[in-house]
């Protein structure tokens, strides 16, 4: 039961299809490449996050923190179950370009990519919120060698991949606008809490290792 419940947003998205199907008479590529990387990336979520148990010992959770990510969900989840399931947002709708589709399906594949290597690496200390975790140590080897957050890497390309492929440009575009508030006011928090937290052990990484587009050469 409690994986059925750690997997509802996937089985809701796996549901959408026969539903569109139903409604719309057909479902496109694009739309079913939407609805695979986004059960894929919420798969690996579940599957690599299971069973955490390291207790928080530093959190900076406030309004702001909470209203982004309930934002972020809307944007990446709750509107395009909207637009899969019914037909509120049908005004919305719109047919991708080949180029779109493409393009939208190679983001998609890199933003699952990165998103799986950043979980892998990161290991226990994953958090959804800015946390630091008991005997929370500093990585910087894998994909963390390239990128210090490659987290939002990741879910800058899953956001261009929902824009291009979902075939409703409101909820479509609706996960990058959310998103990328919630990056431009954490983002900042973050990099404070881990110099406080790693003082200039971090500092010294993130003078070699890039923000947000990973470094095409390996470092350690």
């Amino acid at each position: 039961m409690t994986m059925v419940k750690r997997l509802s947003g996937a089985i809701l998205f796996l549901l959408a299809v026969p539903v569109f199907v139903w409604r719309h008479g057909e479902i496109t590529y694009a739309t079913l490449c939407y609805v695979a990387f986004t059960i894929g990336w919420l798969v690996i979520r579940e599957r690599l996050t299971r069973g955490q148990t390291l207790k928080t010992v530093t959190a900076n959770v406030d309004g702001l923190e909470k209203a982004t990510l309930f934002a972020t969900a809307i944007g990446m989840m709750l509107l395009p179950v909207i637009a899969l399931y019914t037909p509120l947002l049908d005004f919305a709708l719109y047919t991708p370009t080949m180029a779109a589709f493409i393009a939208g399906t190679v983001a998609m594949a890199l933003g699952a990519y990165v998103f799986y290597r950043a979980h892998a690496d990161l290991g226990a200390y994953w958090s959804p919120t800015l946390e630091i975790r008991d005997g929370h140590q500093l990585i910087t080897s894998g994909i963390y060698g390239r990128v210090r957050h490659p987290m939002y890497t990741a879910i800058f390309l899953i956001c261009i991949g929902q824009a291009l492929l979902l075939e409703n440009w409101l909820a479509g575009i609706a996960g990058m606008i959310a998103f990328t508030a919630l990056y431009v006011l954490r983002v900042g928090r973050e990099e404070k809490l881990m110099i406080e937290q790693f003082g200039e052990t971090y500092q010294a990484y993130a003078a070699r290792t890039p923000l947000l587009i990973p470094s095409l050469r390996t470092r350690s």
